[in-house]
């Protein structure tokens, strides 16, 4: 039998091995740029993606203080003019209170002057009421007096307006001072005297009726 010759594997050679070698060491540091690179890239886009957020953050936050602010700015002018409305609502009572008070000092002013002008009648009445021969005669009583043959003249006793005198003898003072008759009555108006004379004549019905009386001669001569 013929011998077969086992083909060995055929070994390489040194120079094969050598520039494998070289083809790995060159394209390894190649790989490894394009690594770095692209790590890079994707640390740039991590800090570019970042930097995109902190700013939409910031943004959002200063909207958001921007708001609080013109929140807070529109709160704080609420609250002016709600001060200001409270205040001019003091005013506004303060102004009517003045008006209350000023009403009253006016009202107290006019009464006070009303008193005044009634003390001031009341002290003129004691002053002519005191007075004597302060009442002047009348032509009315005069008239009278001639009638009943009668003297008339001021009196001189105080509080009283005429002495009656008679053949040159006293016989009467009549009428009080301060008080009106029927001359004065007469002054205002003559149905207003005359019917003071009606009711004078009434009351006094029993002291008119003795002649030579006082009542007699006040109403005959006054009345």
């Amino acid at each position: 039998m013929p011998t077969v010759k086992s083909k060995s594997p055929k070994s390489k050679s040194p120079k094969t091995k050598s520039r494998k070698a070289k083809t790995i060491k060159s394209k390894s540091p190649k790989t490894k740029s394009r690594k770095s690179k692209s790590i890079k890239t994707k640390s740039r886009k991590a800090k570019t993606i970042k930097a995109k957020t902190i700013k939409s953050k910031s943004r959002k936050t200063k909207s958001i203080k921007a708001k609080s602010r013109k929140t807070k700015s529109r709160k704080a002018k609420s609250r002016k003019t709600k001060s200001r409305k409270a205040k001019s609502r003091k005013t506004k009572s303060r102004k009517a209170k003045s008006r209350k008070t000023k009403s009253r000092k006016t009202k107290s002013r006019k009464t006070k002057s009303i008193r005044k002008s009634k003390s001031r009648k009341s002290k003129s009445i004691r002053k002519s009421k005191s007075k004597t021969g302060s009442y002047r005669i009348s032509s009315y009583t005069r008239s009278k007096a001639k009638k009943l043959n009668v003297q008339v003249r001021p009196s001189t006793r105080k509080g009283k307006k005429i002495d009656v005198f008679k053949n040159g003898k006293k016989v009467a003072s009549i009428g009080a001072i301060g008080y009106n008759d029927f001359t004065t009555f007469s002054k205002q108006s003559k149905s207003k005297a005359n019917e003071r004379r009606r009711l004078y004549k009434i009351r006094h019905r029993k002291d008119s009726s003795k002649k030579g009386s006082p009542g007699y001669y006040a109403s005959q001569l006054l009345w």
